[in-house]
């Protein structure tokens, strides 16, 4: 069979790819791991996981870095929606899940240990589902770490990002906001919703603080 011109250009191409990803796979090979920087990226999470299970969000939140507060304290300003950050949507839903869930915060919005502690204190996080998380296949990369989540052994789709804070390892939650607003766009495409639409959708279901 004879391929036009275009067809073989563009077979040659997708050849060409593939050669340069096998390659990439090949030569690819896993930083190496000190053991010491693996332990204290497992002793951050099991710290964080025993304080959420335990109903101690203060003593949670010391797990998390300091762009989490900074993202929480943007969230609340009054100057969100007009300087939108990089992932708009996720942005808008979690301002509106805050007026919806705790309406009559100070105009400098609840500290979020509190909001956290509410949602502790009003057991909408399942203590033992909380414990059954675990991590696996911890990779560091410098000042950077990943690892595999799992519930109750089970593997989640999820890559569980860190970042190292001075000499103490902190859970990057925020990594995590690229993939909920792809997530977000592809929600909204299947149920033919505006974006209003479906803020309105996900958060009305959310109880009141």
């Amino acid at each position: 069979m004879k391929l036009s011109p275009r067809l073989g250009a563009s077979a040659l191409v997708l050849l060409l790819v593939a050669a340069v990803l096998a390659v990439a796979v090949l030569l690819w090979r896993e930083p190496p791991q000190n053991p010491d920087e693996v332990k204290g990226v497992r002793a951050t999470f099991e710290g964080c996981r025993g304080a959420l299970a335990h109903g101690q969000a203060e003593a949670a939140l010391r797990y998390f870095p300091r762009s989490l507060d900074d993202y929480y304290a943007r969230i609340n300003s009054e100057e969100a929606g007009s300087a939108p950050g990089d992932t708009p949507q996720v942005d808008a839903l979690v301002r509106a899940s805050l007026d919806h869930c705790v309406p009559n915060r100070p105009l400098s919005g609840a500290p979020l240990a509190d909001v956290l502690q509410r949602v502790l204190d009003r057991g909408l996080i399942d203590p033992r589902a909380i414990e059954a998380l675990t991590i696996d296949q911890v990779v560091v990369n410098g000042g950077q770490a990943k690892a595999d989540l799992a519930w109750e052994g089970r593997p989640l789709p999820v890559r569980l990002a860190f970042v190292k804070e001075g000499a103490e390892w902190k859970i990057d939650l925020l990594a995590l906001l690229p993939a909920a607003e792809l997530a977000m766009q592809v929600d909204r495409l299947m149920e033919r919703q505006s974006a209003e639409q479906q803020i309105r959708r996900l958060v009305n279901p959310l109880p009141v603080l």
